[in-house]
């Protein structure tokens, strides 16, 4: 279980401090809660994949001012890997609300269980 106090920062207040502490900027939109979850979840996730751990999300809760995720910890460096294959950036519109997710990584199997890493191509 990790609690996280500091909302403000998650939900766009400071956006240096977001990148200071999560390696992530928040953004003021509609799912900022949202959008604070997976910031906290993917800097959880990527403290474990130093360690050769990946993490699986069982609970999160967003309620005032802080947020409480339950994870679960697992012990794989192959599967470790696969964890930057799920990074996306969040293009919003300002205009509109709207956003789109740019992956930062693809996979490609190629057979065997093996797997090649490649950056994503941003769809026109």
């Amino acid at each position: 279980m990790v609690t996280c106090t500091d909302m403000a920062v998650l939900c766009g207040n400071t956006p240096e401090a977001c990148y200071l502490k999560y390696n992530a900027v928040g953004l003021r939109h509609p799912s900022t809660h949202e959008l604070a979850l997976r910031i906290l979840l993917r800097a959880i996730d990527s403290r474990a994949n130093v360690y050769g751990r990946y993490i699986e999300p069982l609970l999160s809760v967003s309620v005032d001012y802080y947020v409480r995720v339950f994870v679960k910890i697992h012990t794989s460096p192959s599967k470790a890997k696969l964890s930057a294959s799920k990074i996306s950036n969040v293009l919003a519109c300002s205009g509109c609300r709207a956003f789109e997710l740019q992956p930062i990584l693809k996979t490609t199997d190629l057979g065997h269980s093996n797997l090649k890493f490649s950056p994503a191509i941003l769809k026109p």
